[in-house]
């Protein structure tokens, strides 16, 4: 919380941040606690999301022909290739990227909004912080928030360097502190 009071507090007069455990599975955490209220679905999440991968192909693998992949023509944000996303999604403790997003909106039903802190060099807003809706989710009026954020203390961080690395995400309820 102490990265969003730096970088961005207004967001959480909206939002309040909810603590997962940081092991590798914390986006899989994350939507476990928000959608079914504990963190103990997060296996079953994951396994979800790399048989919906692998099943559809075409919506995660941006480097295809008939690629569907919904951030295939963003020029700020560095897909991985499909193979390597296919890997990470599969084994657990293994962290992921945002394609590991889209697979957990479809299999959820619901869009995933997610919010990245602000990057000072950047003049508009980060590209990651954004609603993902996914194969077969329409728009909804309940989505799943994310907020992606460090598992360490970032003042400690960034006494030691100047960049601050997102390595940990949470859920987040709508409400105020």
């Amino acid at each position: 919380m102490a990265l969003l009071k730096r970088t961005q507090p207004s967001i959480l007069h909206t939002y309040v941040p909810v603590f997962v455990v940081g092991d590798g599975n914390c986006l899989f955490r994350a939507v476990s606690l928000a959608c079914y209220g504990s963190e103990e679905y997060h296996d079953t999440l994951r396994q979800l999301a790399a048989t919906e991968m692998l099943q559809h192909p075409q919506w995660y693998d941006a480097q295809r022909v008939d690629s569907r992949h919904a951030l295939r023509n963003e020029p700020d944000i560095l897909l991985p290739q499909y193979e390597e996303a296919c890997c990470e999604v599969s084994w657990s403790g293994q962290a992921v990227g945002v394609t590991a997003v889209l697979a957990l909106s479809a299999v959820i039903g619901y869009p995933i909004h997610t919010f990245w802190p602000p990057l000072k060099w950047l003049s508009y807003p980060a590209p990651l912080s954004r609603q993902y809706t996914r194969r077969g989710v329409t728009g909804s009026t309940r989505a799943v928030h994310v907020i992606w954020s460090t598992i360490q203390d970032p003042s400690q961080n960034m006494a030691r360097s100047t960049l601050t690395t997102l390595c940990h995400c949470c859920p987040s309820v709508v409400g105020r502190r």
